[in-house]
């Protein structure tokens, strides 16, 4: 009996033909932030995680019409906070037509999700791995851009707090319109 019911097992499996598991196609996403981008002043969030570090930094350190303080910073740091406070104090002290021509620029690196990735770049270009990293002024990273001389950031890279605490209002200001006087 118990053989029989083998021949008969086997005889029903050997008649059902087998095929080959049918290809699963992959699902195709497209990104959402193609369909949600909008024409607001600011880049899309899928826009703003292309844009590369040195695009960032770029664009932190360019004013185009304006005289530019850029301070890359973290919120937590107490050497940023005395900076901040410092060139507050400056843009206050400063007239009302020369406070119109000033753009503050700060970039809070403990708050963005490339932070490291900016002050790792900053390091390289400045030999500052610490915050503040302060530029104010007209910022050039080449040699050739910045005639005369052979640090790269030229004169404008302040450089951290205790830098800045040095200068004295008079020398901000230097620093800062230097380039609409020459």
């Amino acid at each position: 009996m118990i053989a029989r019911s083998f021949i008969t097992l086997a005889h029903r499996t050997s008649s059902i033909p087998r095929l080959p598991p049918k290809p699963v196609t992959p699902l195709r996403l497209f990104p959402l932030a193609s369909l949600f981008a909008t024409t607001s002043s600011g880049p899309t969030l899928q826009q703003k995680l292309d844009m590369a570090v040195e695009d960032i930094v770029n664009k932190a350190l360019k004013a185009e019409g304006k005289k530019k303080i850029a301070i890359f910073s973290k919120s937590y740091c107490p050497y940023c906070k005395n900076a901040k406070s410092q060139i507050n104090t400056f843009i206050e002290n400063l007239a009302a037509d020369q406070k119109d021509q000033v753009e503050v620029d700060i970039l809070e690196l403990d708050e963005r999700d490339d932070g490291t990735a900016i002050q790792n770049y900053l390091a390289e270009k400045t030999k500052q791995r610490t915050v503040p990293n302060i530029f104010i002024g007209e910022i050039y990273w080449s040699r050739q851009e910045s005639v005369g001389t052979d640090n790269p950031t030229a004169e404008n890279h302040v450089g951290g707090s205790s830098d800045l605490a040095r200068l004295k209002d008079a020398d901000i200001k230097k620093l800062l319109f230097a380039s609409a006087a020459a």
